[in-house]
This record gives structure tokens, C-alpha cells and sequence, in this order.
């Protein structure tokens, strides 16, 4: 059954029963993983209430909160609170962050846009600073997308670019 794009009733659940209490657990930092050994922390540590849960598969769903599943590019990129709590909040995956950085870069939007003109007018008399995290972690920074900003600059006769740049060892 289809409802109109107007209509917000919930429809009923096709296997929670009706009547019953529900409980949506979300847990910042929590993160189920394949890897069941002594470096993952949820698997090492004492959890008799998830295990209770966890034990009977209609009781404890685990949802990804990572990559595509919120909204980011790729199963690698570990995201974070925001983003899982927008996906969540907006009931749908909708492009968020670096996805949203990366489709403006391979479209060319972002060098159409009124502030990548308004950089561009001084190209010619000015150098250009890139100044962020350099990194190839995800989470808050991208190498790509600052390569892609380099080139475009080169491409618009941007003078050579000065990357004074923080460096992060490993982007958590």
C-alpha cells in the first residue's frame, strides 16, 4: 500500500507487533564489528545486557552508521555522530560531507559557485593558501578533494598555491 506524499501515518510494522513496547536504542561510540578478538573493545568488555538482547535476533537490530548507509562516500569512511544522527533524524540516506564536497568537485559545481569566483578574481595578483588538515582519513579532511582544488587553481592561472597544512597521523 502506497500512502500520499501528504500523509505521515505511520503504517503498521510488517513484524513488530502492535501493542507492544519499543525501545531505539542509539549509542554514540557503540559500534558492532566482524572482528571478535582482544582489540575490539565492544567484543572485550562485560555487556550481559546487549548479550541478553543480542542472543534473540527479534529483539536488537544493529544498523550501519558508516559510508553509504549515512549519506558518505565510501564503506571506509567511518563518519560520525553527526552524520548518523541526520540520516536517522531525516529517515533516509541523503549525501552528507565529503560526499556532498566530492559530487561539487566531479561536477564542477563548486568552481561555478559565487565563492570560487570570488577567489578566482584574485588569482591573478595573489597566491592562493590552502590551509586544513592533511589527511587521507575521511573523517575530517580528504587529500582528493584538496588535489582537485590545486588543480582547478593551475587550470584558472592561479599562481603556485602555498599548502600550509596540519598534518594528522591517523584521523580518529
Amino acid at each position: 500500500m502506497t500512502q500520499a506524499a501528504s500523509d505521515w501515518t505511520l503504517s503498521a510494522h510488517p513484524t513488530i507487533p502492535k501493542g507492544l513496547p519499543v525501545c531505539i536504542a542509539i549509542i554514540d561510540g557503540y559500534g558492532e564489528n566482524e572482528f571478535k578478538d582482544e582489540y575490539n573493545a565492544v567484543h572485550s568488555a562485560q555487556t550481559p545486557v546487549f548479550d541478553k538482547l543480542r542472543a534473540s535476533t527479534s529483539r536488537f537490530r544493529a544498523v550501519a552508521a558508516h559510508g553509504p548507509a549515512v549519506g558518505l562516500p565510501s564503506s571506509d569512511d567511518m563518519g560520525n555522530s553527526e552524520v548518523g544522527h541526520n540520516a536517522l533524524g531525516a529517515g533516509k540516506i541523503y549525501d552528507q560531507g565529503a560526499k556532498l564536497v566530492d559530487k561539487n568537485l566531479e561536477t564542477g559545481q563548486l568552481f561555478r559557485d559565487e565563492g570560487w569566483a570570488y577567489i578566482k578574481s584574485a588569482f591573478a595578483e595573489n597566491a592562493l593558501h590552502f590551509i586544513g588538515l592533511l589527511s587521507s582519513g575521511g573523517v575530517h579532511s580528504r587529500y582528493n578533494q584538496l588535489i582537485a582544488l590545486v588543480k582547478q587553481a593551475a587550470a584558472a592561472s592561479c599562481p603556485p598555491a602555498l599548502l600550509p597544512g596540519v598534518a594528522l597521523v591517523r584521523c580518529l
